[in-house]
Order: structure tokens, then C-alpha cells, then sequence
């Protein structure tokens, strides 16, 4: 295609997009919503500010959505493999060896976690979406004709995930899973280029990224100022990705372009197969979803605003009421020990009393802040909330009973995350390369720690793989309910092993933990038999 004109199948993908652009417009405000209440954006209306007014903000749900953080903070993701077959299990851990190490490698690149990111977005849209990139597939083989950005982002890993906010993507899933997906946002030309210069290269899709890219430059050479409108669209079949300079803010105005606006920057068939997203949703409503759609955040505001700027205005309440008949200001004397107010033949003064609060906005603003941390479920973990004197076995069963308010969006982000695994062994299978990962905690005999895994497409079959994802606790109160649980199921006479308990705990391989033990058991037993022999013969 030319510089700036879009095939016709490309303009089907356009209109394809607008309108689902359009029917997720509902949706999309109550993401903003959401936004704005985890940022604390609010304006008070118009009737209501005066001088005097102080704005207050309920932080009610950016602290819901901050103890959601913190207690996700502690849980980290374990992925298993299913084995085909008994014959299996030693590859099938060897596999998740090798996806544990690339996974956390690609979570440390960037500025922030995009796992953490993720749970994030479960809680506060209630949708979690990953985009999983293969940077060695855009570049050319031989890494000596690699530029020094290709060099210096190449050392971050292969892979990169990115966690991508709900409010810029859009796509349409089927009954067999995503059928296309697509990335609209308003992005600063700058933006544009630094992200796409990475993948210039010699390559049939390198060398068509370079005139969409100067054309973009052109543009902000002329007019800093000015912006665009950047859709990434992937399918099966296709990958589009093009820009519209645009005068609006935001997304406003897309779907009214026409194709032969868009400035192409990667115009080709979709060879990979698949389609390199993770998307995710739960059934319940986002955390915050009551708290917007029963005005309750909104009223809290209102009412905190209303008491906290009457109360502030009744300090500076006139204290005296003076009459004169000759309209002379009031003296009052401050030379001596005490204030003395001097009245001439004709003064009055009467003392005021500010007038109280009405006592039923103080029960309002009780009884509406009640009712939002009721709808948040998870306001009150904290234990200086718990009052009395409770035992620390029933402080844990209400914590415990609480976060389950969190499962559903824990079990959405699971849900994303293995597909993302999914999506990096497609990747290693589609490129027909190999990467090499270490091993952190050894599996079994003869392992060890730092040793290499080498894995390429050939190792795997992609089609046939079963991957789950679960998050467990780090924190020890976790793992001692753990314990106990475990504890009480062999004493009731449940026949498990101990050696799931040990994964479960992150302790390491059951089988290295069990030969330790032995080998400890032998050195005492030797060590014991080794001094009965020295106490005999000195006898």
C-alpha cells in the first residue's frame, strides 16, 4: 500500500474497530469512572463553589484498590505444566523451569511490574490484558547488524510483557477464543516512533515501518503540538497498525476518520498463527462498581465538602453585633491586660453564637461512609480495625473471610497469565529459535542450581500443552493456615503426601528435601554409633 492509502480489506478492519469502538462507549465511561476515583479527580458542581469553599475528596476508593495492591504484593504467580503422560513429568518440569525464569526475567524489564499491573486492572476494570512480544522475531538473525538500542534492549530478555490499560484496548472474542483485538489510543508522535524504532531493521517488516515513521517525524517537525490517534489492530489474519493526526483530545473523532487519513506504519499478513494477547475477564463487577453506579462516592464528596467548608467558615463567624446612630465603627482597646470594647452614648453590642451543624449531615456523612466500605469488602483488614480483646486465631478466620471479596479478580488475572505462558512457547515455535533459561530452585537429583535449560520449538507441542497458573501467598500467616490445614488433614487419616504441601509452600523440590533429610538422619545416626564406639572402647 502507499503512504497513506489503506486496502480495501484494510478498511473493513477500520469500520470493524470504529464500531466496536462505539458499542464499548458505555463501558468505557465506567472505566473513566473508576480512574477517577482510584486518582481522586472530582469536580463539585458549579452552584456549589463559593470563596469560601474547601474541596474534599474521599479517598475511600484509592485505598480499597491500595489494600487490594498490598495484599496481592505477597502473592506470586506458580505456573504447572501438565505432563502427557507419566513418561512426561521430568520434561514437564523442566518446561516450567525454563517459563518461571522467562516470565520473572520479563517482569523485572520496564519501570514497573507488569504482573503486579495486572492484578491492578482486575480489581479496578475487572479485565486484565498482556501482550506478549518476541523481540529476537523482529530482528535480523545475525546480531552484528543489530543497532545499539536493538543491543541494549535485547540484554532486558527475549520477551517483554506488558500489561495493557482496559481503556485503550478493544477486541471481540468468540466462541474458541479471541478472534482480533486492537489498541486505541491518543499517543504523542514522539511516542510513536521511540516505540517502533526498535523493530527498523533490513527485514520485509522492518523496512516498511521506516516510511510511516518519517512521515510521523515530518509531521511534529512542522507542529510540536500536534497529536494522533494510534490503532494497533491484530488477527489472525492481519496486523494493522497505523496513525491519524488528530486536533481532538483523546480518542474523540475516530470513528469518524476515513482510511485514506491513516499514516500506515505495518501493513501485513498475521504469519505468526496466533494472536500475541492475554485477554481476561471476570463475571463479577470491578471492586468500585457500587460505589459509582449508587452514587456513593459522589455523595460522600458532596456531604464532606458541604461539612468541612461550614465548619471552616464558622471559625471566622462574627463574634459581636453592633448598632450605632451615627453608623461610627466599633472601638475596642488592646493597650491593656484584658480587650475592652469602648462604647459611645448610642452604641450597642450584643454577643452572636455561630449557629450549630445540623447533626443529621454528620449522621449522612457516617452512615454513606459506612456503606461505601461495605461495598468495597475490603476496607477493614487491618487489624488496629478489629477492636476488643479477640484471639489472633479469630482476627485471621475475619481477615481470611474478607479477602474473599478478592478471589474472583485473583482467579481472572490466573486466567491471563497462563494464557500469556501459552503465548511465549508459541512464540519460540513460530521463530524457530532456541532460549536458554537457568534453573533457580532444583527439581531433582543431579540438578543444579544456575544450570542451563536449552529450549526450541522442537522440545514442544504448543497444540497439546496444559498450562495453569495459580498465585500463592508469600505471607507467613498464609503459610502457617497452610500448615494447619495439611496437619489436620493426616491426622484425620487423609492419604496425601507431605510433598505437595512442600511445593505449595515454595520450599523447593520435595524429593532434594527428602534426600537432605535423609542425609541429615545418616549423619546423625553415624555421628551417634561413631561416640557409642569411642565410650565403649574407653570403658
Amino acid at each position: 500500500p502507499g503512504l497513506g492509502v489503506i486496502a480495501d480489506m484494510d478498511k473493513k478492519i477500520l469500520e470493524q474497530v470504529q464500531a466496536r469502538v462505539e458499542e464499548d462507549e458505555e463501558t468505557q465511561k465506567f472505566f473513566q469512572a473508576y480512574d477517577d476515583m482510584d486518582n481522586m479527580n472530582w469536580t463539585p458542581p458549579t452552584s456549589l463553589m463559593k470563596d469560601w469553599v474547601r474541596v474534599r475528596i474521599s479517598t475511600d476508593p484509592h485505598d480499597a484498590l491500595k489494600t487490594m495492591a498490598n495484599i496481592f504484593d505477597t502473592y506470586n504467580p506458580k505456573w504447572e505444566i501438565l505432563p502427557l503422560g507419566e513418561a512426561d513429568m521430568d520434561r514437564a518440569e523442566e518446561l516450567g523451569a525454563w517459563l518461571e525464569y522467562h516470565m520473572q526475567k520479563a517482569n523485572l524489564a520496564g519501570e514497573g511490574s507488569p504482573f503486579r499491573k495486572g492484578l491492578h486492572n482486575s480489581g479496578k476494570f475487572n479485565r486484565v490484558i498482556y501482550e506478549v512480544d518476541y523481540l529476537p522475531y523482529w530482528l535480523p538473525k545475525d546480531k552484528k547488524s543489530w543497532s545499539k538500542e536493538q543491543k541494549a534492549n535485547s540484554l532486558h530478555g527475549p520477551f517483554c510483557v506488558t500489561a495493557h490499560d482496559p481503556r485503550c484496548i478493544y477486541y471481540e472474542i468468540g466462541k474458541y477464543g479471541l478472534k482480533w483485538i486492537s489498541n486505541v489510543s491518543a499517543m504523542d508522535g514522539q511516542e510513536i516512533i521511540d516505540h517502533w524504532s526498535i523493530y527498523e531493521s533490513d527485514s520485509k517488516e522492518g523496512k516498511q515501518i521506516k516510511p510511516g515513521l518519517a512521515k510521523i517525524k515530518s509531521i511534529i517537525d512542522d507542529d510540536e503540538e500536534v497529536d494522533f490517534v494510534y490503532m494497533d489492530f491484530t488477527s489472525n489474519e492481519k496486523r494493522v497498525v497505523v496513525a491519524f493526526k488528530t486536533s481532538s483530545d483523546g480518542i474523540n473523532g475516530f470513528c469518524d476518520f476515513e482510511a485514506s487519513e491513516a499514516i500506515p506504519i505495518m501493513e501485513a499478513d498475521n504469519d505468526l498463527g496466533f494472536i500475541p494477547y492475554a485477554v481476561a475477564s471476570g463475571d463479577s463487577d470491578p471492586l468500585l462498581h457500587s460505589m459509582h453506579v449508587g452514587g456513593i462516592w459522589e455523595n460522600q464528596n458532596l456531604i464532606d465538602t458541604i461539612i468541612d467548608s461550614s465548619v471552616l467558615r464558622r471559625a471566622y463567624f462574627p463574634l459581636l453585633q453592633h448598632t450605632s446612630l451615627t453608623g461610627k465603627d466599633l472601638d475596642i482597646n488592646y493597650d491593656g491586660s484584658q480587650d475592652v470594647v469602648e462604647l459611645a452614648q448610642g452604641e450597642q453590642v450584643s454577643t452572636l453564637v455561630p449557629p450549630p451543624i445540623d447533626a443529621a449531615m454528620q449522621q449522612l456523612a457516617n452512615s454513606n461512609a459506612s456503606k461505601m466500605g461495605q461495598t468495597a469488602g475490603i476496607r477493614n483488614l487491618g487489624l488496629s480495625d478489629i477492636a476488643g480483646n479477640v484471639q489472633f486465631s479469630t482476627v485471621q478466620a475475619q481477615i481470611q473471610l474478607q479477602l474473599t471479596a478478592l478471589q474472583p479478580y485473583k482467579r481472572t488475572d490466573e486466567k491471563a497469565l497462563a494464557q500469556a505462558a501459552l503465548i511465549m512457547f508459541r512464540w519460540i515455535e513460530k521463530a524457530g529459535t532456541t532460549e536458554v533459561a537457568y534453573i533457580k530452585a532444583p527439581k531433582k537429583e543431579g540438578q543444579a542450581k544456575g544450570q542451563p535449560i536449552v529450549l526450541g520449538g522442537d522440545d514442544f507441542d504448543p497444540d497439546v500443552m496444559q498450562i495453569s497458573c495459580e498465585l500463592l501467598s508469600a505471607a507467613p500467616t498464609d503459610k502457617q493456615q497452610l500448615v494447619n490445614m495439611y496437619s489436620t488433614l493426616k491426622q484425620a487419616g487423609a492419604q496425601i503426601a507431605w510433598g505437595e504441601l512442600l511445593e505449595r509452600l515454595q520450599l523447593g523440590n520435595p524429593e532434594i528435601l527428602k534426600q537432605g533429610w535423609l542425609d541429615e538422619q545418616l549423619e546423625g545416626t553415624a555421628l551417634k554409633t561413631f561416640v557409642d564406639q569411642q565410650a565403649a572402647k574407653l570403658q
